[in-house]
């Protein structure tokens, strides 16, 4: 399969940041579950870098390697915060940059904004290569999330992040073809640099549906 470890062939160390709740029954945290998964099942060595916060469930085939336990922050549902970004963000920047100096990453798989903004002093001070899974564009997402703002300055801004943030990684991954269209247009990225990705379809787990959703409804 590709990307599988050939013989004489250096797996690579990749360090993959997941700034949000880790593991998680949520499309974000899946996403990068089953990335981790099959790279460190391809050979690879994997350390998923995250928040404090998330499953304990385990044992697991990548490792897992958390910021600080932050007391003031235990909420796991989804959008921004200005503690996620002026405290957990710059922990999460900080664990990675040491992990990093130790394990000498061959590359780093940034999530989501928050994962690419605390991957680049990495890239920066270290050179490592940076991949940016875009998982959605904040122009459409922000207003959802209610920062006390008009609705207007709020896309406004998520657009000029869009249009200037993903040109700041080496190579990046867009989850659908809207996401991708999108971003070859505002960030002047080309096609040789972006890939599309789609999240999967897991059928076993829509089998194991179907096989409780009789007995459920006698």
């Amino acid at each position: 399969p590709a990307g599988r470890v050939l013989p004489g062939m250096k797996p690579f160390r990749v360090a993959m940041i997941a700034a949000c709740p880790f593991p998680a029954g949520r499309g974000t945290p899946i996403r990068i579950q089953r990335i981790a998964e099959a790279l460190a099942r391809r050979g690879h060595d994997v350390d998923v870098i995250t928040y404090h916060l998330g499953s304990r469930s385990g044992p697991h085939v990548y490792g897992i390697h958390r910021i600080a336990n932050v007391r003031t922050y235990q909420n796991e549902s989804q959008g921004p915060s200005l503690q996620k970004l002026l405290l957990l963000d710059p922990l999460l920047a900080l664990k990675l940059l040491r992990m990093a100096r130790v394990r000498r990453y061959d590359l780093i798989h940034a999530h989501h904004v928050e994962g690419l903004l605390a991957a680049l002093p990495t890239r920066y001070l270290m050179r490592v290569p940076v991949i940016f899974d875009v998982h959605t564009l904040l122009e459409s997402e922000l207003p959802y999330y209610g920062l006390g703002l008009p609705r207007a300055v709020v896309v406004t801004v998520g657009r000029m992040i869009d249009s200037w943030l993903p040109a700041r990684a080496d190579y990046l991954i867009a989850v659908s073809e809207q996401i991708r269209t999108a971003l070859k247009e505002r960030s002047g990225v080309t096609d040789e640099s972006i890939s599309l990705v789609p999240n999967g379809v897991e059928d076993e787990f829509f089998e194991r549906l179907s096989n409780v959703a009789p007995a459920a409804q006698d």
